[in-house]
């Protein structure tokens, strides 16, 4: 086991655990030359490294997985008992995306594969150094945050913290003052809301929850404030969004005017009548003012353009002279319970002059002035827009209810007492029962066996959605449950089942498959890619100790490991892709753009003319354009271009080379079938059982326009 050297300030101190000794040193050779502030120690195993971290300090920790006695996942749970925050970098062979997955949701900084050509010591290091970077920036930030609150302690300005309660967490010394208190204690805790002034206390309240919703900082604004002996003070009050013990605050500095504002009056008062005529302007909608027995004594402008009436006529009219027939008992009603002192609100239809019908809502309150008089206010705005909506969702859920009805999916509703209320759809014909059938049976009589549906109906008339996957007989349903509030309470559960029978059955069958598979590939990432991996790390080390003619032999080894790294990624490939996919809704342009980038084609014009959304499972579509980019690549000559087909049903790669061996061209898709003496014979194979997984086909034929072979992907859906 290495010791540590001397540590300098800039020193990052990283463990390296492994089971192999070679692949240790070799390890810690290659990143202590990639970055000279490297300090790496190593350890034979997980133990030992816990004994390490026991003993010396750490910046990072380098792990393999596959250990004995311990693998990597176990020892990162023992790491993070002591250790919750230090930088764990999974650096293995084991090239799975499960373990990748299970690394990082454990606590894994980041996951690095062993593989992937001369350059990954370079990528560790880089991985290593930007943990390391991030570790001590948070760090810093702390001790940022620190100096901070001293500030903020000693500041000679009130400074206050709300949470989003509007209760005060924070309020320093000045503040403490300002708002009279004998101490803190007496503010903490205590309701924001109640330390502002009633007259103000709306408008702050709403200027605070817009800091804290929408972490916005609005303009400083002049508030009243009420001290603890009940003095009134005023201060400039600025607000920021800010987090507080890892939850959203608004921080409050107040600038205590309270002087300035008590010594200076204000000398000019808006003249109403000039100011109230100016808001009813602007008001979006007719805006008017009826004395109960004797009609409209004011009205705005918008109120003559609506109705087409002059001011003349609008003058001393009756509130019933704008509405239809129909309404006129309605309005005289709403008049009697103005008279009342009450207030009405109803939507319906403004009468114009000339006969229009406009849909209007309107609002009317009573409103009594300083002789006893009765006044009706009233203001309404069109709703055109909103009853076509409304009559729209109208029809939408009339033609919904005609497709439930026919669709093999079931639309229930539960009422409190766990009654069906409702039960419509051909979701339950696997199981014999009619659409309604279910209706005025108990939930817990029908499904008193299941006790997820219990469970979940219960949760949804708590309050909360639910959803649940159970067996019934033969079939299986999967069932989401919504609560429906009336009035603030759930006053009934409604429900969506779906028959995913024939689904599950099916990822059941295609997850066994892939168990088999990625046992057979894990053994072999794993057997395979680590003496790959130190072989091409020992040739790094001898570039550094050979001549020049060494060197040469040095770039014969390297080119075999690249072909052996391609060897091992084409066979994965082929053991992972599987005969099944699940597939989404892919842009076929993003497809390309990846594929192209991961193959070389630096003396090469690639041209691609391909832009929709199709089915298709994502990473399995892009190593299929990379394989077909490749293979035009290395037996093309100049020119490749990936277009979609004319009718279509897919798209091709093309290229002008010298077109189509036809000693190969029978056996073309077969694994092993090569023209490329660097070649693997597994690219056109791994693109033939991805193409058969999609229920695609590929042909190659000779390509008129460029002369050389053109594979056509036929069948591809658009989404």
């Amino acid at each position: 086991m290495a010791g540590w050297r001397d540590a300098t300030t800039d020193a990052v101190r990283v463990l390296h655990v492994d089971d192999d000794e070679q692949l240790l040193d070799l390890t810690a050779t290659s990143l202590e030359r990639v970055d000279d502030d490297f300090e790496v120690t190593t350890a034979v195993g997980a133990p030992a490294g816990l004994d390490v971290l026991d003993d010396a300090h750490v910046d990072c920790i380098v792990s393999d997985y596959q250990m004995p006695a311990m693998d990597g996942l176990e020892f990162l749970e023992r790491v993070r008992e002591t250790h919750p925050e230090l930088p764990f970098v999974l650096f293995t062979g084991e090239g799975s995306e499960t373990v990748a997955s299970d690394a990082i949701a454990a606590g894994a900084t980041d996951y690095v594969p062993k593989g992937g050509g001369s350059d990954r010591f370079e990528v560790l290091a880089n991985r290593v150094r930007n943990a390391v970077d991030a570790m001590r920036a948070e760090r810093e930030v702390e001790r940022t945050a620190a100096r901070f609150q001293r500030v903020c302690d000693t500041a000679p300005v009130p400074i206050g913290i709300v949470d989003d309660a509007l209760r005060v967490r924070y309020a320093n010394d000045a503040c403490v003052e300002f708002f009279a208190a004998d101490d803190e204690t007496d503010l903490l805790g205590e309701s924001a809301a109640a330390l502002v002034h009633p007259a103000d206390r709306d408008r702050a309240a709403e200027r605070v929850r817009a800091v804290l919703e929408e972490r916005e900082t609005p303009n400083a604004v002049e508030t009243r404030f009420l001290t603890e002996n009940d003095d009134s003070k005023y201060g400039v009050v600025t607000s920021a969004p800010v987090e507080y013990e890892g939850r959203p605050a608004a921080q409050v500095v107040i600038d205590d005017v309270t002087a300035e504002r008590t010594a200076t009056e204000h000398h000019e008062v808006v003249r109403r009548d000039g100011f109230t005529r100016s808001l009813l302007e602007a008001l979006d909608g007719v805006f008017f003012v009826f004395q109960v027995d004797d009609g409209l004594v004011e009205w705005n402008d918008s109120m003559e353009a609506v109705t087409g009436y002059d001011a003349d006529a609008l003058a001393g009219a009756s509130p019933g002279k704008f509405v239809p027939p129909e309404y006129h008992d309605r309005v005289e009603e709403d008049v009697r319970t103005v008279r009342d002192g009450g207030s009405v609100r109803y939507d319906g239809e403004l009468l114009t002059a000339d006969g229009e019908r406009i849909p209007y809502e309107m609002h009317v309150a009573s409103y009594e002035d300083a002789d006893g008089r009765q006044f009706g206010v009233g203001f309404g705005q069109e709703i055109t827009e909103r009853v076509t909506r409304e009559k729209r969702v109208r029809e939408r859920k009339e033609q919904l209810e005609t497709i439930v009805q026919h669709f093999p999916v079931v639309a229930f509703t539960v009422d409190a007492d766990g009654v069906f209320t409702r039960s419509v759809g051909a979701g339950l014909d696997g199981l014999g029962i009619e659409p309604g059938e279910l209706v005025g049976e108990s939930i817990y009589d029908v499904y008193g066996e299941h006790e997820a549906v219990l469970e979940n109906y219960e949760s949804a008339l708590a309050g909360s959605s639910a959803e649940s996957t159970i067996t019934v007989g033969d079939v299986t349903f999967e069932t989401r449950y919504e609560p429906v509030l009336e009035d603030g309470d759930v006053s009934q559960v409604v429900g969506v089942a779906f028959d995913v029978t024939d689904r599950v059955e099916h990822r059941e069958a295609l997850e066994a498959k892939n168990e088999r598979l990625e046992e057979f590939a894990s053994v072999l990432s794993h057997d395979l890619r680590n003496p790959l991996s130190l072989a091409s790390g020992t040739v790094e080390v001898l570039a550094e100790h050979v001549d020049a003619d060494g060197r040469e032999h040095l770039d014969t080894i390297r080119t075999a490991h690249d072909r052996m790294e391609r060897i091992v990624d084409d066979v994965l490939a082929l053991a992972r892709g599987g005969s099944d996919v699940e597939t989404a809704p892919v842009s076929s342009a993003s497809v390309v753009d990846l594929a192209v980038e991961t193959v070389d084609t630096e003396d090469v014009e690639v041209t691609v003319d391909y832009d929709a959304v199709v089915e298709a499972n994502e990473g399995s579509f892009v190593r299929l354009v990379e394989n077909l980019v490749r293979n035009a690549v290395e037996h093309g000559g100049e020119r490749v271009v990936v277009a979609g087909l004319r009718d279509d049903d897919g798209f091709y790669v093309a290229d002008d080379g010298a077109g189509l061996d036809e000693a190969v061209e029978a056996s073309l898709f077969q694994p092993g079938v090569t023209t490329d003496g660097n070649g693997t014979g597994l690219g056109l194979a791994i693109v033939s059982d991805i193409a058969d997984a999609h229920d695609w086909t590929v042909d190659v034929r000779e390509d008129s326009d460029l002369g050389g072979a053109r594979f056509e992907v036929r069948g591809v859906e658009s989404a």
